[in-house]
């Protein structure tokens, strides 16, 4: 059986909203697997937040198994998305929206369809605490005449906001979901232990004796609730992330690696370590303050070698930057922006230097280095995708860290394009490793150095030559 994940336009990346601790894009996985799809393509966007769905989905390479990306710019619809996946020609497909989760069998749709195919018409679940609008799943036959409408077995959601994917994991939580029997194909499977009806804590996560859940409420791997902190109801608590004493989180998400500082009141809200969001749609409001809430990482990308090392060649540049910084300031001038990228590892906040001035730009990009952000030599910010790029490909170079100093002009031969660039970056992922980077250093090295020369060449002025006075 062959099915297709296709985009729903002006919802890029829906595919990562949560729904009881794993995105989107993952229960619709486990619930094709469930109904005997062996072949899925996903149809994902050149948006940073379809970027992270891909490196998500590299990441987990068993759930990834016999899926195909299918990169578009704009929503293709799934006939042409199959077509591009290499899929059969006329052989019947399942077509799911990208913001639909369901449990319903949907091998029933084979057996009653005409060869136009078929559409399952199914009611959302029951006992949500938030109401959902049903979703469509279509079969798509050889023909393209009006399919036949067919009324599903199980349950179908439209999960468009973190609201939606809020109240659809509420449910589940409560235990009010179908159980998998019948017609339900599967059910929504939870990465933690309920220790009490509704309270669920996963491995590794650490909950005092002291703090209130409660249920609905999950809290995530290696996440820390100290004591006096009050957690639910429907609240979801990312991997790694701290709720300090006498914090509050009520209806809300708090995203992973996130530390919500003594005292804080969350409510209806997603909070990030860059900024908290209303669930009602509202703008983000950055957050200054880290003492309130600020992120938490579990692992360095640069060891303390490379620390040190960046520690000593800051010491060097910190007093002419200085002077920059300072004569900028006076003209009213940033030295420095601050942006956030997606990489391997999710997203990650950096700092780009806006001198133009090479060793003081170096400087920002030096203190992420000791922040932890990035690595001591690495690749430049992320390029972004185009058409005519494999998108497996754009998966690999996205896992080339991202590093203070650039050695990138080394892995590319001048002139290089895009493609030649990404290929460059993938190898890199794979290869990165002090040897190398010593190698591409050195390379680096030369490169320029040859560089400045022609650029000498070229500007020492030519003699001219003597005036016949004959």
């Amino acid at each position: 059986m062959f099915a297709v994940i296709y985009q729903v336009p002006a919802r890029p990346g829906v595919g990562m909203l949560s729904i009881a601790g794993q995105p989107l894009i993952e229960r619709q996985l486990q619930w094709l697997r469930a109904v005997g799809c062996q072949r899925v393509a996903l149809e994902i966007g050149t948006d940073p937040e379809s970027s992270k769905l891909a490196c998500w989905l590299a990441e987990h390479e068993a759930l990834g198994a016999d899926v195909t990306i299918v990169l578009s710019k704009n929503p293709l619809g799934a006939a042409d998305v199959a077509q591009r996946a290499g899929f059969p020609v006329g052989v019947p497909l399942l077509a799911v929206p990208a913001d639909v989760i369901g449990d319903g069998d949907l091998t029933h749709l084979y057996r009653v369809a005409n060869a136009s195919g078929a559409w399952a018409m199914t009611s959302p679940p029951e006992g949500t605490p938030y109401p959902l609008e049903s979703g469509v799943v279509r079969l798509l036959g050889p023909r393209r005449e009006h399919p036949k409408i067919v009324d599903g077995a199980g349950w179908t959601a439209r999960v468009r906001t973190v609201r939606e994917a809020m109240a659809l994991g509420s449910a589940a939580l409560m235990r009010r979901l179908p159980e998998q029997g019948g017609p339900h194909a599967w059910s929504i499977q939870m990465h933690a232990s309920e220790i009490e009806p509704g309270i669920w804590v996963a491995r590794g996560a650490s909950v005092d004796p002291e703090a209130k859940l409660k249920a609905p409420v999950l809290i995530g791997t290696e996440a820390i609730v100290r004591a006096g902190a009050q957690v639910g109801p429907n609240a979801f608590i990312g991997d790694r992330a701290v709720i300090d004493a006498d914090a509050v989180v009520v209806d809300s998400t708090v995203e992973p690696g996130t530390i919500v500082g003594e005292g804080v009141n969350l409510r209806d809200c997603i909070a990030s370590p860059w900024c908290v969001t209303e669930l009602a749609g509202g703008p983000g409001a950055p957050l200054e303050d880290s003492l309130i809430i600020s992120y938490r990482d579990r692992h360095s990308k640069a060891p303390l070698g490379s620390r040190i090392a960046a520690l000593a060649i800051l010491f060097v540049l910190i007093l002419p930057a200085s002077l920059v910084y300072l004569a900028r300031a006076l003209f009213g001038l940033s030295s420095w922006r601050s942006e956030r990228f997606f990489s391997k590892d999710g997203p990650v906040r950096l700092r780009v230097g806006t001198t133009g001035v090479g060793f003081v730009d170096l400087v920002p990009r030096l203190y992420d280095v000791l922040r932890g952000g990035r690595a001591l030599v690495g690749v430049a910010t992320m390029v972004s995708a185009v058409d005519g790029v494999s998108p497996g490909l754009l998966v690999d170079a996205m896992s080339a860290p991202f590093g203070a100093i650039d050695i990138e002009p080394a892995l590319v031969p001048e002139g290089g394009d895009l493609e030649v660039r990404l290929r460059g970056r993938a190898w890199y992922a794979h290869a990165k490793s002090r040897s190398i980077d010593l190698t591409l250093l050195k390379s680096l090295f030369w490169i320029r150095m040859g560089r400045a020369i022609r650029l000498s060449a070229t500007s020492t002025p030519t003699p001219a030559a003597p005036i016949s006075r004959g």
